[in-house]
C-alpha cells in the first residue's frame, strides 16, 4: 500500500529513471517503516535504562563496547551482503532485531543479560542494515536528481521520526515502554514487506575485493566520516541523556512523552530543509551547503550547554535537525557518488561506515570518562559539548569530486 502511494505521487516527476521506480519505493516504504519501528523502542533507550537505575557511567560504557562491536562486524556484514545481496541484508537485520526490541522488553526481569543480549542484537542488525540501505539506494538512485531522491527518503524520515516518538512516549505513559518494545517488534515485522517484490539491485555472489582499493582518490572523502559518528552521538544518546538528567530531572514517566513532543515538534522544520536541500544539491550547490551546514552544527553543540528550559530545548533542536538535515543529505550525494566512481562499491560504504562507527565510539568513551571524573553530571555535559563542537566543524573538510566540478 505505502510503495503503492508513492509511486502514484512520484512517478511521473521521474520518467527519466533507468531502474524500475517501484524499486525505490519500496526502499522508501520500508526505511519509513524501519524507522518508525527502531524510535518506537529505541528511541528511548538510554533515558529507560536511566529509569530503571542504571548510572550515566554504565550507560556510556554500553555503547561504547556497543560501537566497538559494531566496529569489528562490520566487515562480516560487507561480505554478506556482497554475497546476498543487500535487500536480504535488510530482510535479516529487521528480523535480527526483533529479539533486541524482546530483550530490551524483559530488562526490568533480566538485569544485564537483557542489556548483552539487546546490545548484540541490535549491533548486529544496525551494521548490517545500514550497510545494505547505502548499497541498495547508491544503486537504485538516479544519477542527475539524486537530490531530490535524497530529498524525499528524509522527508518521509522525518515524518516517521515525528510520529513515532509522540506515539511511543504516549504508550509508554498510559501503558508501559515494554509495551512499545513488542508494538516494536511487529513494526518491523511489516518493514520487510515492501522489499519482497523485486530483484536485488546488485550481483549476488560477490566477493569483496581488497586489492586496487583506491586510497588516495578517496581518503578526503571519508575522514570526516569520524565526525560523523560523534555527532550522532552527541545528538541523540548523551543529548538524551542530558534532557532526563537536567530539564526534566523530575518528570517521571512523562519524560517520556516529553522527548516525543520535542522530537516531533521539529518535523516541519526537517520537511521544509529536506525539500530545498534536495533543489540545492541537483543545482550543484551541494558543496557550499556541506559547508555551511557541518559550521552551523558545530555552533549547535556548543551553544547545548547554554539550555536549561523546555524552550531552550526546542530552539535547539530546530537548529540541529536544520544543519543536521543539510550536512546528512549532501554527504550521502558526495559518497555515493564516490561509490559510483570507485569500481569497489561495498567496499568503500563499509569503510565509511567503519569510519562513523569508530567515531561514535570515540564520543561515548569520552563521554564515559567526562562522567568518572566530574562528579556534577551537568558540568561533564557541557564539556563533552565544548569538545563536539570543534570535531563535528571537521565534517566541512569532506572533499567529494562532484562538488569541485
Amino acid at each position: 500500500m505505502i510503495p503503492k502511494i508513492i509511486n502514484i505521487l512520484l512517478r511521473r516527476r521521474h520518467f527519466w529513471r533507468s531502474v524500475s521506480f517501484s524499486e525505490i519505493a519500496e526502499l522508501y516504504s520500508s526505511r519509513t517503516m524501519r524507522v518508525i519501528a527502531l524510535n518506537l523502542g529505541a528511541g528511548f533507550a538510554s533515558v529507560y535504562l536511566y529509569e530503571l537505575g542504571y548510572s550515566l557511567v554504565a550507560i556510556t560504557v554500553f555503547w561504547a563496547l556497543y560501537f566497538v562491536y559494531r566496529f569489528v562486524i562490520a566487515i562480516p556484514a560487507a561480505h554478506f551482503t556482497a554475497y546476498y545481496g543487500p535487500k536480504h541484508g535488510i530482510y535479516i537485520s529487521s528480523l535480527m532485531y526483533i529479539p533486541a526490541m524482546v530483550f530490551l522488553a524483559t530488562l526490568p526481569q533480566l538485569g544485564i543479560f537483557s542489556v548483552i543480549g539487546w546490545g548484540i542484537f541490535m549491533g548486529a542488525s544496525v551494521t548490517l542494515y545500514n550497510l545494505c540501505f547505502l548499497v541498495d539506494f547508491s544503486k537504485v538512485k538516479d544519477v542527475n536528481h539524486s537530490g531530490k531522491e535524497l530529498g524525499y527518503m528524509h522527508i518521509l524520515e522525518k515524518i516517521a521520526l515525528a510520529l513515532s516518538p509522540i506515539l511511543g512516549g504516549g504508550i509508554a505513559l498510559v501503558a508501559s515502554p515494554e509495551i512499545v518494545m513488542w508494538i516494536a517488534s511487529f513494526a518491523l515485522i511489516v518493514a520487510c514487506v515492501p522489499l519482497m517484490s523485486s530483484s536485488e539491485p546488485t550481483k549476488t555472489h560477490q566477493k569483496i575485493e581488497y586489492r586496487g582499493f583506491p586510497w588516495k582518490n578517496v581518503k578526503r572523502t571519508l575522514i570526516a566520516e569520524f565526525a560523523v559518528g560523534y555527532d550522532i552521538v552527541a545528538t541523540t544518546t548523551i543529548w538524551g541523556l542530558h534532557l532526563a538528567v537536567s530539564i526534566f530531572a523530575t518528570s517521571g514517566k512523562a519524560i517520556y512523552v516529553s522527548l516525543g513532543i520535542l522530537s516531533g515538534a521539529t518535523v516541519i522544520v526537517g520537511l521544509v530543509a529536506a525539500y530545498i536541500y534536495g533543489k540545492m544539491i541537483d543545482s550543484n550547490r551541494g558543496g557550499r551547503l556541506l559547508k555551511y551546514a557541518s559550521i552551523a552544527n558545530g555552533l549547535t553543540h556548543a551553544a547545548r550547554p547554554l539550555v536549561n528550559t523546555p524552550i531552550g530545548v526546542l530552539f535547539i533542536n530546530l537548529s540541529n535537525e536544520i544543519a543536521t538535515t543539510g550536512v546528512n543529505m549532501s554527504r550521502l550525494r558526495g559518497l555515493f557518488d564516490t561509490a559510483d566512481s570507485t569500481g569497489f562499491r561495498i567496499l568503500y560504504l563499509t569503510i565509511a561506515e567503519m569510519i562513523s562507527i569508530l567515531g561514535a565510539a570515540t564520543a561515548s568513551v569520552i563521554a564515559c570518562v567526562l562522567l568518572s571524573l566530574i562528579t556534577d553530571a551537568d558540568t561533564a555535559f557541557s564539556w563533552f559539548y565544548v569538545i563536539a563542537a570543534p570535531v563535528v566543524i571537521t565534517i566541512a573538510t569532506s572533499r567529494f569530486k562532484i562538488y569541485s566540478k
